[in-house]
């Protein structure tokens, strides 16, 4: 299931949320802090990363920093989204999709000061988070029955299509097109 955790979790996180490109752009120069109100999103081209508002990305970065987990638990670089600190291993995506990101992002979203008209967006953002979430629970599984994998194909499919409504230009990579198959490979 390294496809799913090196390909699909990373493109997510990394391209769509544009969090690789905010490391790149800040690994060099520090930014001022803008962590509070503002917009939380800005575009929605997935080419541009710039989904998520820089004040936003430091923000939830810090917050996945803090968040204690008990012993053997796959533990978050210290620094988080740095490029100096090198890519996640496949464990690290998976305890950053199951564990970090539920923990810190709703919190995060709920700090930005918000008007109602981006609260309809924000929760096409947090169903789309869930059903990602929902996946990966669903893939690092020990076993599968049949219902997990009519389960996968309803939460990806719907992964799917809440991902072409946010991100326009949205790239289909080989490890999405492998990830049709993953109900096929459960039963």
């Amino acid at each position: 299931m390294h496809n799913w955790y090196e390909g699909v979790l990373q493109h997510h996180f990394r391209f769509r949320w544009g969090l690789n490109e905010f490391s790149k752009k800040n690994s060099s120069e520090e930014t001022k802090d803008d962590t509070t109100g503002g917009p939380i999103l800005e575009k929605k081209d997935e080419s541009e990363g710039d989904f998520f508002s820089d004040g936003f990305k430091k923000l939830l970065l810090c917050a996945i920093g803090e968040v204690v987990v008990p012993t053997g638990i796959t533990p978050m670089p210290k620094r988080i989204g740095i490029a100096k600190n090198g890519k996640l291993k496949a464990s690290e995506w998976h305890s950053l999709f199951s564990i970090y990101l539920p923990l810190s992002f709703l919190d995060t979203l709920l700090q930005f000061q918000t008007s109602n008209e981006d609260m309809v967006r924000y929760q096409i953002v947090l169903e789309n988070l869930g059903f990602l979430i929902q996946c990966t629970n669903i893939v690092s599984s020990k076993s599968y029955k049949e219902d997990d994998a009519i389960s996968f194909q309803r939460e990806y499919d719907t992964y799917t299509q809440t991902s072409a409504s946010l991100f326009s230009n949205q790239r289909v990579l080989p490890n999405h097109h492998y990830a049709l198959h993953i109900p096929e490979q459960m039963r």
